[in-house]
């Protein structure tokens, strides 16, 4: 009893950290699409912050992959002493490293961007040349990412999830308060200022957890650099199959972000805009739920306990499909009436929520499974297999990558196209993930599943039919017409 009230204390302020940093990203988006709307400006920005942030995504699902577990069962083992020890080594090496990696992309940030944006050079390269400004200011995002990942991990490790509540939801209000003070103070400064509070932002991201870890657990959080500590080698042995895994997304928003630059101007950013209304309800809802139950996860298959491990992954399938389902099918109704509702206003045209509101609605496709995606990696870490997910991630980009370019280009669909490729690679991914999941964990079947889908699934088919009803009968405002974006 005491457990489960544990966790549902956990899932709770797991939702609620994730939902007031969701709320708050999306005010910044906001503030964004308000200040910039579908610019060469805010495709330049999307780009430097695309560099350093999924760079640094991708280490930190490694790093995470690899500490949490190593951790908790060095403190197991050897007892909290011994376990820190290893953290000290770990956190030390890996922010020297990702220190001068992030300088080294700060003072020479233009191949990165050739390589992330190469449509860029073929207009006269201003939004090339405001990516370099913004990449320098950005790249240190990379560092503090990831140093924010492990110190947060660790204090989930107790239990505590204080600073994964607080360190977003601050980052995203730093940044937030530079965009105004820009617009309102010094306009002319709008791009420098923009530069700023995002290094701002990303500065407090880390700030806060280092200093919770730090007055939290006294004696123990004393960093050191030591590439020999067997314990750093060790976590690398567990952290390179995911960051091989990872790499492979990484290398799959690569290739997306090469093939948007050859779009129009604006198409990175619709891209982004759509892109941010799934990825909110994924981490409000999906990341939140997984991210709570996974050390116990963990715990229970170290243990053997497979009936309450079965159990816990049962609710939280439910959980997620009670509320993707419907969410997903309002978002392929609503997709241009919510961009109007949220977006259309200051630089943010009319004709940009149009083009906004097919992309949301052919993101939300993949809405449910974008969900589950998030879950099912984590069975596999917790068995210790991060082989699997590395595979499935593989042909994931191959199929992604064909469908970019049989819709985006081929058949001439643009940033739908994209987005429709999204949605039906995370499908792919998600019924991989499922179909080589069996057997790994004793006992675990997802069947009992199935019914709460279906009901799940007919409820939400009775709003969505009602809301098109309506959205037919009800006097519309006069509708834009656009060619594809």
């Amino acid at each position: 009893m005491a457990e489960s009230t544990s966790l549902k204390r956990a899932t709770f302020q797991v939702t609620l950290a994730v939902l007031i940093s969701r709320v708050t990203g999306f005010l910044r988006e906001l503030a964004l699409a308000w200040a910039y709307g579908l610019s060469g400006i805010r495709d330049a920005y999307n780009i430097s912050q695309y560099i350093p942030n999924q760079l640094g995504s991708l280490l930190n699902a490694s790093t995470s992959a690899g500490l949490i577990p190593l951790f908790m069962k060095i403190k197991r083992e050897d007892g909290e002493e011994a376990a820190w020890n290893a953290a000290n080594a770990i956190l030390g090496t890996s922010a020297m490293v990702l220190g001068l990696f992030s300088l080294l992309l700060s003072l020479l940030p233009q191949p990165f961007v050739v390589a992330f944006a190469p449509g860029f050079m073929q207009e006269g390269g201003e939004r090339f040349s405001l990516a370099v400004y913004f990449l320098r200011f950005t790249a240190f995002s990379t560092l503090f990412l990831v140093m924010n990942g492990m110190l947060t991990g660790l204090s989930q490790a107790y239990k505590d999830f204080v600073p994964y509540m607080v360190s977003a939801p601050l980052q995203n209000l730093t940044i937030l308060a530079f965009i105004f003070l820009a617009y309102y103070l010094v306009p002319g400064k709008a791009v420098f200022m923009l530069a700023l509070g995002t290094f701002a932002g990303a500065l407090v991201f880390v700030i806060i957890p280092f200093a919770r870890v730090a007055s939290r657990y006294k004696g123990f959080l004393r960093l050191k650099v030591d590439f020999k500590n067997r314990y750093v080698q060790e976590f690398l042995l567990l952290s390179i199959p995911v960051l091989i895994g990872s790499s492979v997304q990484y290398i799959n928003i690569l290739v997306d972000q090469i093939m948007a630059s050859f779009l129009p101007v604006g198409s990175i950013s619709a891209l982004n805009y759509g892109n941010q209304i799934m990825l909110m309800m994924v981490g409000i809802f999906g990341a939140s739920i997984a991210s709570a139950n996974y050390p116990y996860i963990i715990e229970d298959y170290h243990s053997k306990n497979y009936t309450s491990l079965t159990t816990r992954v049962h609710r939280a399938f439910n959980l997620v499909q009670a509320i993707m389902v419907p969410s997903a099918l309002g978002l392929l109704v609503l997709g241009v009436p919510l961009a109007r509702l949220l977006f259309q206003r200051g630089n943010f045209t009319a004709m940009d929520a149009q083009i906004t509101g097919r992309l949301i609605s052919a993101y939300g496709v993949g809405l449910l499974t974008a969900g589950l995606s998030v879950f099912y990696p984590r069975l596999y870490y917790a068995t210790g297999d991060t082989t699997t997910p590395t595979k499935i991630a593989t042909a994931g980009v191959v199929l992604n990558v064909a469908l970019n370019y049989l819709l985006a280009f081929a058949l001439r669909m643009g940033a739908l196209g994209m987005a429709i490729a999204t949605s039906v690679t995370i499908t792919f991914n998600v019924a991989l993930y499922h179909r080589y999941l069996r057997g790994k964990i004793p006992n675990l079947t997802i069947r009992p599943c199935l019914v709460p889908l279906l009901k799940a699934a007919a409820a939400a088919a009775i709003m969505a039919t009602i809301t098109t009803a309506l959205s037919v009968l009800l006097p519309q405002k006069t509708r834009i017409r656009c060619s594809t974006y």
